[in-house]
């Protein structure tokens, strides 16, 4: 997926390739198991699992 391909691009938005820079890491962002905690912790129900803290413990800063 591009910017050239982009199928949710319109006049206003310039879809979601523009904006979603997966793989790649900012100084800024937090970690994803933190981004996506309410998620994890969803999914953990789920699968009688605790994935944020499966994920947190092999964390590598």
């Amino acid at each position: 997926m591009s910017k050239n391909n982009e199928p949710h691009q319109s006049e206003t938005f310039l879809g979601f390739t523009t904006y979603t820079f997966c793989g790649k890491t900012q100084d800024c962002g937090q970690p994803a198991f933190e981004v996506l905690a309410k998620e994890l912790n969803f999914l953990g129900e789920i699968a009688d699992r605790n994935f944020a803290e499966e994920i947190k413990q092999n964390y590598r800063d």
